[in-house]
């Protein structure tokens, strides 16, 4: 790392956006609507406002908080990236029916917020130049450790000390975290390997202390009936104000699309495959021998 590098969440909010902006033709004339260093903010970022008056607002600690590490960088990018999701998804259209609305809205942004994230580091040009800022010899361990960290500190400095009933569990949130960077990993391997899978896993499950306070059988009880009512919400969304990615290029919308048309049969069908090839990897199966 270089000594004394250290780079404001402005900074690093506005190579993001820049970044964001330029994974759309310039015929699209798309723009990512902000404002800088809100007082009174009860949280470090928010999407506020619909239509043409929806923007991002970054609270004045936000702005002025300095990245002394590439983890601490990654934190604040992934703070950006749950609202820059629900401002691509245009989010603030949708009018809440019942409080599962809210929850299922709030796990969507939790989950294409880590797609945007692993978007950004991969193909944003200012977001890599600034990373690399602090240590230029980057390697896919190194990275994928920072990632762990990030994702850590997200669950214990904002997921767990939330008190609010309108997002899904602290540990559900985190864990959706991993799997839409690993839905990224997914697509850019295409498939995913099992070793850069289990490496991300295994390294997450050393750094993180939300693991091993997860109910699996609660996580995929909740997880489904938040899953559908996603798919529910989003298609309404889709059908009445359309997401904000007209005019993103290709490469970039292969990694910032989702399969809201899908039917619930291709789900489970999806989701059994992604369950018989975690199983067959030993170390995560149980056979440790």
């Amino acid at each position: 790392m270089d000594e004394g590098m250290e780079l404001s969440g402005k900074q690093i909010a506005e190579s993001a956006f820049s970044d964001i902006e330029s994974f759309f033709y310039n015929s699209a004339k798309f723009s990512v609507r902000r404002e800088y260093g809100q007082s009174n903010m009860k949280s470090h970022a928010t999407c506020s406002g619909s239509g043409e008056k929806m923007r991002i607002r970054l609270s004045q600690d936000f702005c002025e908080f300095q990245a002394a590490s590439i983890s601490d960088y990654m934190f604040m990018l992934i703070v950006l990236c749950h609202e820059l999701a629900h401002y691509l998804n245009n989010h603030n259209s949708h009018s809440d029916k019942e409080k599962l609305d809210s929850i299922a809205i709030e796990a969507r942004a939790d989950h294409f917020g880590a797609q945007i994230f692993m978007t950004l580091l991969t193909f944003g040009n200012k977001t890599q130049r600034s990373i690399k800022g602090y240590r230029s010899d980057m390697t896919q361990k190194a990275l994928i450790g920072d990632i762990a960290v990030a994702i850590n500190d997200a669950y214990e400095k904002l997921f767990e000390p939330s008190d609010s009933g309108m997002y899904p569990d602290p540990e559900h949130r985190a864990m959706l975290l991993i799997v839409g960077c690993l839905s990224f990993f997914n697509r850019y391997f295409s498939p995913l390997p099992e070793g850069v899978a289990m490496s991300f896993v295994l390294t997450v499950i050393r750094v993180a202390r939300f693991v091993q306070n997860t109910d699996g059988e609660k996580q995929l009880a909740d997880a489904e009936v938040i899953q559908n009512r996603i798919q529910e919400v989003h298609k309404e969304i889709e059908s009445n104000a359309r997401f904000r990615l007209n005019g993103v290029k290709f490469v970039y919308g292969y990694f910032l699309s989702a399969n809201f048309d899908q039917t619930v049969e291709e789900r489970k069908s999806y989701k059994e495959k992604l369950d018989q090839m975690i199983g067959s990897w030993s170390i995560l199966g149980g056979d440790q021998t």
